[in-house]
């Protein structure tokens, strides 16, 4: 009896083992498989635009095209998710035409001479309703002439309050910002918060990008002022940008290409270590609201 129950819990044990080593492998397949993204356009006679996004070894896949035509769809184990809610919509717009047709159809038409004898009686009515709403507009405008008078009143007052409340709100805003920008402390928070953030957009932009402008405003001067301007970009991006100033014509055309991966565990790691820092926890509980 003893092996027996040995035996039950050796195997509920190796259950829960299981369990926890399938939950542990999901998390670091989240955490270490990378996001991969690709996206390509150019602007000639049309624009053009197709992105890629790919997830766990294809099992989410997300591709947008963009020509004369756009398409999107969102895979989720080769299933089009999006492609389906369409599907779903047309169908519910399908019915709801349908029902609207056989209403239409069962409803009677009503004869002539009913339909004339609702016209008398309405005309009757309609004669007696004009008399009492002339009466009642008179005495409606009587009333809101008085009623706009005190509005005007109070909305003047109220205006006044609202522009002193707002004016001293905003120097206290102001006079905040200075204090916590002038403490050294803070501004090595800031600093620290800054290189985190930056690091993550570094991660996050594509590792591999190409790319050619064709710049031209119709005038040599000011294209030449446009293409300085674009050039600064150069520091960034390097030979992987190209630009090719057009001082004849009005222009503006172009192509790119990016490619990338993110790994969630570089976003999750750089995040962490700016909420879980003592400084940032200590700013966020004397400036909590």
């Amino acid at each position: 009896m003893l092996a027996i129950l040995l035996g039950i819990l050796k195997i509920f044990l190796y259950i829960i083992l299981f369990i926890i080593l399938f939950v542990v492998l999901c998390i670091l397949t989240i955490l270490f498989v990378p996001i991969r993204y690709s996206a390509q356009g150019e602007k000639y006679d049309t624009i053009k635009l197709d992105v890629k996004v790919n997830w766990l070894l294809h099992i989410i896949s997300f591709k947008y095209h963009m020509d004369e035509d756009t398409k999107m769809s969102l895979k989720i184990f080769g299933k089009d998710i999006m492609a389906e809610k369409k599907h779903k919509k047309v169908k519910k717009v399908n019915n709801k035409k349908s029902r609207k047709k056989q209403k239409k159809k069962d409803i009677r038409v009503k004869s002539d001479n009913e339909i004339k004898e609702d016209n008398n009686d309405k005309v009757k009515l309609d004669d007696k309703v004009n008399q009492q709403s002339e009466e009642l507009n008179k005495k409606r405008v009587k009333k809101s002439s008085k009623r706009k008078e005190k509005k005007t009143k109070k909305k003047k007052n109220k205006d006044s309050k609202g522009k002193d409340k707002v004016a001293s709100k905003w120097k206290q805003i102001y006079s905040t910002i200075k204090d916590f920008i002038k403490d050294e402390e803070n501004r090595a928070v800031i600093k620290m918060i800054k290189d985190k953030v930056l690091k993550m957009i570094k991660h996050i932009l594509p590792k591999k990008f190409e790319s050619k402008l064709i710049i031209g405003t119709g005038d040599p001067a000011s294209t030449g002022y446009v293409v300085g301007a674009v050039s600064i970009l150069y520091t960034v991006t390097g030979n992987k940008l190209k630009v090719v100033p057009d001082f004849n014509e009005k222009i503006f055309q172009g192509c790119f290409y990016g490619k990338g991966k993110i790994y969630l565990i570089v976003l999750l790691k750089n995040t962490l270590s700016i909420i879980l820092d003592k400084r940032v926890r200590k700013i966020y509980k004397t400036y909590k609201v």
